[in-house]
């Protein structure tokens, strides 16, 4: 199990937080978008990534032209689901 406290610390200073848009294939809802996090880390390794898509859900995926690895959540339940466990980590600087 990972600690919040040192997600928070990965999502501060390897992650982001964005708003995502993306153009769906179904015309009833052309255009999505959300928010979304993300983290990468400069390594192809991905047992860290796969750890937290195990408790917080999201895609893990490894960049094979670059030595990256990228973890994303993009679904509002996920998203509540960490900002609950990291929140009161995180300071403004």
């Amino acid at each position: 199990m990972i600690e919040p406290a040192y997600v928070a610390g990965l999502v501060d200073g390897e992650g982001t937080f964005f708003i995502g848009w993306e153009i769906a294939k179904t015309r009833s809802r052309p255009l999505q978008i959300g928010p979304n996090i993300s983290v990468t880390l400069a390594t192809r390794e991905t047992w860290l990534l796969d750890e937290l898509s195990v408790i917080y859900g999201g895609k893990v995926r490894a960049d094979t032209k670059k030595a990256a690895s990228c973890w994303r959540i993009e679904r509002q339940s996920q998203i509540e689901h960490i900002l609950v466990d990291i929140l009161p980590y995180l300071r403004l600087k």
